[in-house]
């Protein structure tokens, strides 16, 4: 940090404005400056102030995954960081003021609820697709934000794992990953495989397809579709029998909250689903055939490769061959914004 008050993006001084989020170790601020056009008038920082050494790792990791998945629109864009000094850590991006729990009243309708997890289910797949695979663990209103033209945007990667990390169990890493399910975003999220941690069943990118799942069925009804505290009962005795919706909409959540994680479809799967409801694109449809195991890490060979590999997609991603934008139309007349 500089000045009481300020911090600076290389030799560029932005002055702390007010606190967005606190969390157990790190505090988000809203960041100003208008002095240099080659940045954002305003930015958000996350500032940490690590008390605890194996902490470090985890927010080296946190601004790696930011920098490096910020090529899409449906990703917080990162602008530089600055971790000279290892008592006070912190990073800039971009900075919107709306999330997905302050802009909208619940219930939302389905038109628009399409669109926009549409939006969410094209970050949370870059991030599956990333090499090495990542798992976001942080599905939350609260971390979904949106820009002026409404493009949906996925924030905050405290959370986020790589996908091999829990896969293959270990003995003993059941503290590790309760640590993990206790700062997920929203506890009512949690999947199966995660509340039964003992039965020892890989920790995979389909629990981010759960909370998806989740998150829809909350959006759509105004409503978890589980209460806490969590039990494995939920999750078996759950229909949407009785639930006022569209019959599309009850294939998809019903899909995403499949309980056997092996029968779960995976996120590209789902925004397959999707995008043929509202009639988008899907930039992964050639990765729809990926197995769970496959962490795009090289490590392990790939079975039933997809006719376009990973590595060539964002290829194409960067060449602007392939559009990963979320198009915006009956979110422009919603009206309860």
């Amino acid at each position: 940090m500089g000045d009481t008050g300020s911090v600076c993006l290389n030799q560029t001084k932005y002055t702390i404005k007010s606190s967005i989020y606190t969390g157990r170790y790190s505090t988000t601020y809203l960041v100003e400056q208008s002095h240099n056009e080659r940045y954002p008038h305003q930015l958000a920082c996350k500032l940490f102030r690590p008390n605890e050494e194996n902490i470090l790792e985890q927010i080296t990791e946190e601004i790696t995954t930011v920098s490096e998945c910020s090529r899409v629109n449906n990703i917080i864009q990162f602008y530089g960081s600055n971790t000279s000094n290892p008592d006070s850590i912190y990073f800039f991006t971009e900075y919107f003021p709306h999330t997905l729990n302050s802009l909208f009243n619940l219930p939302i309708p389905e038109d628009s609820l399409f669109e926009i997890v549409h939006g969410i289910a094209c970050g949370v797949a870059y991030l599956h697709a990333h090499s090495p695979a990542l798992v976001y663990f942080n599905i939350a209103k609260e971390h979904i934000l949106f820009s002026s033209d409404f493009t949906v945007k996925l924030c905050d990667f405290g959370n986020t794992r790589k996908a091999s990390q829990f896969y293959y169990r270990r003995d003993n890493d059941h503290l590790i990953i309760q640590s993990v399910v206790e700062q997920i975003g929203d506890a009512n999220y949690i999947a199966p495989e995660m509340v039964a941690i003992y039965d020892n069943e890989p920790i995979s990118r389909k629990c981010d397809v759960w909370a998806l799942g989740c998150l829809l069925f909350e959006l759509a009804t105004g409503v978890p579709p589980f209460s806490l505290p969590i039990t494995l009962s939920q999750f078996k005795n759950f229909s949407l029998e009785k639930k006022t919706m569209s019959k599309k909409m009850k294939t998809v959540i019903i899909e995403m909250l499949t309980y056997d994680q092996t029968k779960r479809p995976n996120i590209y799967s789902v925004l397959q689903l999707i995008a043929k409801t509202i009639e988008f694109n899907n930039p992964f449809e050639s990765l729809i055939e990926q197995k769970d195991d496959d962490f795009c890490d090289g490590k392990k060979p790939i079975k039933n490769t997809p006719t376009q590999s990973t590595g060539e997609f964002w290829n194409l991603v960067d060449r602007k061959i392939v559009d990963c934008t979320v198009e915006k139309s009956l979110l422009d007349t919603y009206n309860d914004i």
